[in-house]
């Protein structure tokens, strides 16, 4: 097809209507296929808010002192064990010869896309993003202006490794994630420039996407929102819900051809959530550096979730929980941090002294209630992350029981945190 007939198209509805039918079997098949997707809810919707990385990004926000920062760091990993791994030293942004230092002590792992930088790349990514954070701050806190204004000047600081995808990721991120109190979304599908989305439309509409086509493009986009439900009606598609709009598109099109392409032309559902999770554990398995790579640093690798855990609705622990030694004890609370947003790491109730952890520690066993806090959980992660072996001090309860377990070595009490030998000590002692 030309590019006169997209423009024909735009110009009049008779047109459209037979451009449409002449693009009947790839605009239905994409239809149907996007419905099926978004029958399956938040978790296979190909909806821009709906993203796999978003969702990700959300529960290392915790980790940092700002969350604008944690979409940062985030987006130059696209990965949470790479982001989990340097959170302790860059919780926030520190200055470029500290961040060398840190980052030459780390090995590190990438996902998705920034697998084509490498570790190498996202580590001078992320030293140059320290480099230049008040700038990206300034940019993610604009008040007023478009996705696309930010996007342009964010292109424009030259973040090292920072390509077009990894700054319309990291906006797309603070944007539907709201770090800076606003929200901001696509306003276009950004097909110039794009590999993916751009091999989408040209496979639904037969043109492919160059300077000279672009501005067509994404208008052809804009007026089938418009008309979606007429299209849906015109091809036989079943449709709930509202139009896909520029920046859905911009997702859709480029899982659409990707999925075509892994499946023969045939992209459903069940292969759609079936190559995305494949795609997800090879990427995140094959970059993981075995234990004994990271010596130095055995926390900043995540502890997996045992499998008896499973947290409530509301993000809790459940009852009991048995941790083996300090430093699973740490990772165990930073996946707890990153997975749940609960103020606290149990259910309450009416009662708080109630066991949720059960830490064995040599000949000790010590009991994190149910009522610790969760800004205790935060500052006990982050001040242990370097020496997760730290001793921990033991001291007289109110009640005058030596039992009370202290956050680290010293006499200082942590506020929220509420841990206890489950047998009493003769005197106050380091363990």
């Amino acid at each position: 097809m030309r590019l006169a007939d997209l423009e024909h198209a735009l110009r009049n509805e008779e047109a459209l209507h037979r451009l449409i039918e002449k693009r009947s079997g790839p605009l239905g098949q994409f239809l149907r296929w996007a419905a099926a997707c978004e029958t399956g809810g938040a978790t296979t919707s190909l909806r821009l808010e709906h993203r796999e990385d978003v969702d990700r990004c959300r529960t290392v926000l915790p980790l940092f002192h700002e969350p604008w920062w944690g979409v940062v760091v985030y987006s130059c990993f696209d990965s949470l064990l790479g982001t989990q791994a340097v959170d302790s030293y860059f919780w926030q942004p520190i200055p470029t010869t500290k961040a060398k230092e840190a980052l030459s002590r780390l090995s590190l792992s990438v996902q998705g896309h920034r697998i084509q930088s490498g570790v190498r790349g996202a580590k001078l990514s992320l030293i140059s993003a320290c480099e230049k954070a008040q700038a990206i701050r300034s940019i993610m806190f604009t008040p007023s202006g478009t996705f696309e204004d930010r996007f342009a000047e964010l292109m424009g600081l030259s973040i090292s490794w920072w390509g077009r995808t990894t700054c319309y990721d990291a906006l797309l991120r603070a944007g539907a994630l709201s770090v800076t109190g606003q929200r901001y979304r696509p306003q276009s599908a950004h097909l110039l420039g794009s590999s993916g989305p751009s091999a989408g439309f040209a496979q639904l509409w037969g043109v492919k996407v160059t300077r000279s086509t672009a501005d067509a493009c994404e208008r052809i986009l804009k007026r089938w929102s418009e008309k979606w439900n007429y299209v849906a009606t015109t091809l036989g598609v079943s449709w709930t819900g509202p139009a896909y709009d520029s920046g859905d598109f911009e997702n859709a099109l480029c899982i659409f051809q990707g999925k075509t392409r892994l499946t023969s032309g045939r992209p459903d559902r069940a292969t759609f959530i079936e190559t995305s999770q494949l795609g997800e554990r090879a990427t995140s398995e094959a970059q993981v550096p075995p234990p004994d790579e990271v010596p130095s640093l055995p926390a900043s690798l995540p502890t997996p979730r045992p499998p008896q855990v499973v947290l409530d609705p509301c993000g809790h622990m459940p009852e009991k929980v048995r941790v083996a030694g300090k430093t699973q004890f740490v990772n165990f609370l930073r996946w707890w941090l990153a997975a749940s947003r609960a103020s606290t790491i149990g259910h309450v109730d009416a009662f708080g002294g109630r066991p949720c952890l059960l830490i064995d520690v040599g000949r000790f066993t010590i009991a994190l209630n149910v009522d610790t806090k969760r800004a205790a959980v935060e500052t006990f992660v982050r001040e242990s992350s370097s020496d997760p072996e730290r001793p921990w001090r033991v001291v007289r309860n109110r009640r005058g029981r030596i039992n009370k377990v202290l956050s680290g070595p010293g006499p200082e009490i942590l506020p929220g945190w509420c841990a206890y030998l489950t047998r009493p000590l003769s005197r106050e002692e380091v363990i």
